[in-house]
């Protein structure tokens, strides 16, 4: 899988183990052993695996839906660049919420 997606072993072996270690894989020993997905691909989103390696997927505390935090501004429903940074996060989350391990896959 390294040499396929062409990524340093170490650095997918990272990957694999945080993967593990959120429950989204499992990890099976001996011949034929290696990493399994823990469930369906249908079943895992790109949102809810993206939070669970990053963190929030907002770009600004200010629109974080998990992580809100305010910013300081004087007038946050008022503040234009908070608006587009919302616009932004709504859009991320259309597509990460609607992709699944599933489509990754897909031809």
């Amino acid at each position: 899988m390294a040499e396929r997606q062409n990524i340093p072993l170490k650095y997918l072996q990272q990957i694999l183990r945080e993967l593990k270690d959120a429950g989204y894989l499992e990890s099976r020993k001996g011949p034929g052993g290696g990493y399994v997905l823990a469930r369906k691909p249908e079943e895992i989103t790109l949102a809810e695996v993206v939070r669970a390696m990053d963190g929030p997927i907002a770009a600004v505390s200010c629109v974080s839906v998990f992580s809100y935090q305010e910013c300081g501004c004087p007038d946050p429903e008022n503040c234009t660049l908070r608006q587009t940074f919302k616009e932004v996060h709504r859009s991320t989350l259309a597509v990460l919420d609607r992709t699944t391990f599933a489509d990754l896959c897909a031809p």
